[in-house]
């Protein structure tokens, strides 16, 4: 557990990346650790697009920004504060990659059972988060940094557009990929006892 307990305690959130690009291969490398994550039935219910593309990547930043603009206006006497809060959403378009991504969403006859329930019970989302964590955790060994980010989400469905998302599917998140230019401090990390219960016949 030694190796990967680095990895996985080493990884941090990077938001300031060099300018140079991350190869192809060594960016396929990683989505294909993303492949291995685990997922219902097997079914890899996701989709991973690689934007490399300058433009589009300001497209889809003007798109979260704008989404979050349409929101501060709803906020009323908060809305300075979502104001400030939404610049923590728009910076990827600096990263040198973004990946998109997606998920299935669930088949009909799941929707019929389940309603709203059906994209949990699927697990189709789950498994892309899972896919993400893959992909973070790869790029860390490969020496590339990443953020994951949601905030974006906001204009979900022009992001889908930009990035030629098919309509079966919804984007999960995004994650901002390369050579860091930072190398941020450890956060600190709540004790494990904090946020667990342990469930047994002694109860």
């Amino acid at each position: 557990m030694t190796e990967f307990g680095d990895v996985l305690a080493g990884r941090r959130s990077v938001r300031r990346f060099r300018p140079e690009p991350v190869p192809r291969d060594v960016l396929m490398k990683i989505l294909a650790a993303g492949s291995w994550a685990p997922s219902p039935t097997n079914r890899q219910g996701w989709e991973f697009a690689a934007v490399y593309s300058d433009s589009l990547k300001k497209e889809m930043a003007d798109a979260a920004r704008g989404a979050w603009d349409d929101a501060c206006a709803k906020a009323g006497g908060i809305s300075g504060t979502v104001s400030e809060y939404a610049g923590n959403f728009v910076w990827f378009a600096d990263a040198p990659v973004v990946i998109v991504v997606s998920a299935r969403r669930p088949e009909g006859f799941m929707q019929s059972l389940f309603g709203g329930d059906a994209g949990t019970v699927s697990g189709s989302g789950t498994a892309a988060a899972m896919a993400a964590q893959n992909i973070m955790l790869a790029a860390h060994a490969e020496g590339i940094g990443t953020c994951c980010l949601t905030g974006p989400l906001a204009a979900g469905d022009r992001l889908k557009k930009i990035a030629g998302v098919g309509g079966r599917f919804e984007i999960v998140c995004l994650v901002a990929l390369g050579y860091p230019a930072e190398t941020p401090a450890a956060p600190e990390r709540k004790p494990v006892d904090d946020y667990t219960r342990i469930i047994d016949d002694e109860r």
